[in-house]
């Protein structure tokens, strides 16, 4: 007797997105030691955004996947705590923004995130470190 599912979906499916979310992980991870060497050339928000943006059902998993290698490769430290909540962030308001049709908004919004990266980073420090910490992080 088959175990009951939740999803209508054949299993052949949920497979493949299964699959596909782990390549995916596998490219973000890639593609950001392959730049690493390279000064401010950072591909890991453009992917996620084009992931939230053509592949919304299977970023998370993408996402975590990533999340995780990066904490395999350097190691579960304070700022691994980070990653747990900003590259989801980023994925759900690209989501949430995924009717905007104009390259320049998708440029501002990149930058903007970008640019506050650092603060969202800073909140784990004010949790865990002090508050002075946190502002010069």
């Amino acid at each position: 007797m088959p175990l009951p599912t939740r999803s209508k979906e054949p299993v052949h499916i949920r497979v493949l997105r299964l699959v596909l979310s782990g390549l995916m992980g596998a490219l973000l991870v890639v593609s950001k030691q392959a730049m690493s060497g390279l000064p401010n050339i950072e591909p890991v928000t453009l992917l996620v955004i084009l992931f939230a943006l053509e592949l919304p059902r299977e970023t998370p998993g993408a996402v975590t996947v990533f999340i995780l290698l990066q904490g395999v490769l350097y190691g579960f430290g304070l700022w691994w705590a980070m990653y747990l909540y900003v590259w989801y962030l980023l994925a759900l308001l690209a989501w949430l923004l995924r009717r905007m049709d104009n390259a320049l908004g998708w440029a501002v919004f990149s930058g903007i995130y970008g640019l506050c990266f650092g603060g969202l980073c800073a909140a784990v420090y004010l949790v865990a470190k002090t508050p002075a910490f946190a502002l010069s992080w």
